[in-house]
């Protein structure tokens, strides 16, 4: 992992707000698109700890890059962040990130919560197997 998929998975605003202030003035520094050996990103991270303010910042810092960041297959875990937020019941993420402004058209919209995983499923799936009803009403489209 690098400095930015720890200071997503911190959760905290003020740590991630610091490292990216850190890493601007760096040119070529690591950035939100890294990943680390299993294929996941800061964001992914940062859909674990189901917090709506480090994905507020990392979708800023993204903006040309968010669908191919929210449409990702990992590797080994096969989930895009959308699918982890999903299984865990993460509701707070899932709702934020349905009322972004980057995946308001029904085009995108519908290809974020379609997104299949490396076995097939999609987060609705995911949400409904593991017991998140909340998610799965959300996620329902």
């Amino acid at each position: 992992n690098n400095i930015l998929h720890k200071a997503a998975l911190s959760g905290s605003e003020r740590v991630i707000k610091y490292f990216l202030s850190i890493l601007r003035e760096i040119p070529g520094s690591v950035t939100f698109q890294s990943v680390n050996s299993n294929q996941e990103t800061p964001m992914h991270f940062a859909f674990v700890r189901n917090n709506p303010m480090a994905l507020k910042l990392i979708f800023e810092m993204n903006e040309k890059r968010l669908l191919d960041l929210l449409t990702a297959v990992t590797i080994p875990g096969l989930l895009t962040p959308l699918h982890i937020a999903a299984a865990l019941g993460n509701t707070k993420t899932i709702k934020f990130l349905l009322e972004h402004p980057s995946i308001q058209s029904p085009e995108i919209k519908n290809m974020v919560i379609n997104a299949r995983d490396g076995m097939g499923r999609t987060p609705v799936f995911l949400a409904s197997s593991h017991g998140h009803a909340s998610c799965v009403k959300l996620l329902a489209l």
